[in-house]
């Protein structure tokens, strides 16, 4: 067990995701940056021995009476047959997936908690503290900042290892939102033992 009493949720980081948040231009500074810092950001949370809990979202096969039809992003989502659990853009990036005994979890919102058995994974890891990178700062970055400080949870956001489709929303939330809530650090700043 890590000696942080911490893991690391790191959220969405699949095609379908970081095309839509970062755009499909694989060589674009900002893509590249954040991608490379999400992978520095589960590089020292092995190497700190912090448990690190991979994240998707995929659209499983609704029928026409599901109450996800007044979810407008999923019904959206759903209408136009993207993200579905099975296809390519719903599977973690090669650098994104577990390894030893790291656990992937698909949700099927946007906030991870209600979908999926995440909290009982961190209650079981005893983590008191959990550490937040991913995409996309205004979606699943939010939706985890808000339910874990409802479950008094010590949260870092990771800022520099999350992004968002718009800048601003990003600079926002993460210099004047999530403070209130969540520590905001850099990824090499985090994962220090003290």
């Amino acid at each position: 067990m890590s000696t942080l009493n911490a893991v690391l949720l790191c959220c969405d980081m699949q095609p379908g995701i970081v095309d839509l948040v970062l755009g499909a231009d694989t060589a674009n500074p900002e893509r590249v940056s954040c991608i490379e810092n999400v992978r520095r950001a589960v590089t020292k949370a092995r190497d700190a021995d912090v448990k690190v809990i991979f994240i998707n979202v995929a659209v499983p096969g609704y029928t026409d009476q599901d109450s996800v039809h007044r979810n407008k992003l999923f019904s959206y989502l759903h209408k136009n047959d993207t993200l579905r659990v099975d296809s390519t853009e719903a599977q973690p990036l090669a650098d994104f997936r577990p390894q030893g005994d790291e656990i992937l979890i698909t949700k099927h919102r946007m906030g991870p908690f209600s979908t999926t058995d995440v909290l009982r994974l961190i209650e079981e890891s005893k983590a008191t503290k959990v550490y937040l990178c991913g995409l996309s700062t205004s979606g699943v970055i939010l939706s985890c900042v808000r339910t874990l400080a409802d479950l008094d949870y010590e949260i870092v956001v990771l800022d520099d290892a999350c992004g968002d489709k718009d800048d601003e929303v990003h600079r926002v939330l993460t210099q004047k939102i999530f403070p209130v809530q969540a520590d905001v650090k850099k990824v090499a700043d985090a994962f220090a033992s003290s």
